[in-house]
């Protein structure tokens, strides 16, 4: 798995859960009238949420505030080891479809963007 952020790709290695390391999970993901096609709003808790699965090979995602992410097939987020995303800074990151993501931070919105 790689992160990609202004054209760099930086490779990511397995974490022994078997998550990517510095990545999170999400859970009560929604889908929002009008966004842009398949994107999932989900909030940003104390407790790791879990996206719906994304059907794409990369994600976008931007937060409102500094969280955590996870990405795989069954993602927890946690905030000491997950991949930091910072506030208002989009991310690309490379998936294998059919993953999820996964936040957790303290409160805020995790905007979760596929790229085709």
């Amino acid at each position: 798995m790689q992160i990609r952020s202004g054209g760099a790709s930086i490779p990511l290695t397995t974490a022994s859960s078997g998550n990517p390391a510095g990545l999170v999970v999400i859970a009560g993901a929604t889908t929002i009238e009008g966004a842009p096609a398949g994107e999932q709003i989900d909030p940003i808790t104390g407790t790791s949420q879990q996206s719906a699965a994304i059907s794409a090979s990369e994600v976008s995602l931007m937060a409102d505030t500094l969280c955590y992410v996870a990405i795989g097939s069954n993602p927890t987020a946690i905030a000491t080891t997950s991949y930091p995303l910072p506030a208002n800074t989009p991310v690309v990151f490379a998936i294998t479809s059919g993953y999820k993501v996964a936040v957790i931070g303290t409160s805020g919105i995790l905007h979760i963007n596929p790229v085709v």
